[in-house]
């Protein structure tokens, strides 16, 4: 079957005192993964850069990453010598969709206090 992914995209930034305007027109990705593999949990990130274990998927395709914590971020990239490098801040009830490259360990980190993140990772081609 084709196109078994589809995600939608669209956003709008009005800073109205600035006068600072876009759009992202509504897009949808539609993509036909090679494999079938799904890993989604709710995962602790602590303040210490630690891995966050992945299991169910051999080759990575779109990461969505959402911060469950009200209070603190936290940031999150792929390991690098044992170390996180941080190319995200996910910050109080945002989300990250983020396609990644498979055979990486993603790491992460929170700023004040332990986060719980709701972690998805979708098999894709």
């Amino acid at each position: 079957m084709a196109n078994e992914l589809k995600m939608n995209f669209s956003g709008t930034l009005d800073h109205g005192t600035g006068g600072l305007k876009d759009t992202i027109a509504y897009e949808t990705v539609q993509v036909t993964p090679a494999t079938q593999g799904l890993f989604s949990q709710v995962v602790s990130i602590t303040t210490s850069d630690a891995a966050i274990a992945i299991s169910g998927v051999g080759s990575y395709g779109y990461l969505y990453v959402k911060n469950l914590d009200p209070t603190n971020y936290f940031d999150i990239g792929p390991e690098s010598a044992g170390a996180m490098v941080a190319f995200a801040r996910i910050k109080p009830g945002r989300v990250g969709v983020i396609p990644i490259k498979p055979g990486i360990t993603l790491r992460g980190q929170a700023n004040g206090g332990t986060c719980k993140a709701a972690i998805k990772i979708y098999e894709s081609d």
